[in-house]
């Protein structure tokens, strides 16, 4: 089990990827809440993993959230960007203007900016967060855990 920060780096180190919920069957990967045994517990250690750069957070990996130990990042970037031919789709591309411009954006910024606000979900703008992030344009990052119940706040940023 992993209690601390110090505890989850050492973790990442030794597995390299592992999911940020949890493993099933078909994807037998090491899993951030197996780790920690505790929900509220892996959700800390992941943004504090998040925040001190240690991970890079992508769904690269069976579309699932895989958070990536830091060391490995750059292979794992060469090897889903080396046969890379296709062009941006204009979501996709609008979206990742925006984030470049600003730093950062929500999913509820992209939203508007996109001008999908309100359409059902999954929508155009959770599509193109979800392709830049497998492209591993963005990541995340870390997000804030309030005292009483667990509740994320999406957040993007370049990387």
């Amino acid at each position: 089990m992993i209690e601390t920060e110090d505890d989850a780096v050492k973790f990442m180190k030794s597995v390299k990827f592992a999911l940020r919920y949890n493993a099933t069957p078909a994807l037998p990967l090491a899993s951030m809440y197996a780790a920690a045994g505790d929900q509220r517990r892996a959700i800390e250690l992941t943004n504090a993993l998040l925040a001190r750069n240690e991970v890079v957070e992508t769904n690269v990996i069976a579309d699932r959230l895989v958070l990536v130990q830091r060391d490995i990042v750059p292979a794992l970037f060469a090897l889903r960007t080396r046969f890379r031919a296709q062009k941006l789709s204009d979501y996709v591309d609008r979206a990742f203007r925006l984030i470049r411009k600003d730093g950062t954006a929500s999913s509820g910024d992209v939203r508007r900016f996109l001008g999908v606000d309100g359409m059902k979900r999954p929508d155009p703008a959770d599509l193109a967060l979800g392709e830049l992030q497998r492209d591993m344009l963005i990541d995340r990052g870390p997000s804030s855990v309030p005292k009483n119940g667990i509740r994320l706040r999406r957040r993007t940023r370049s990387w």
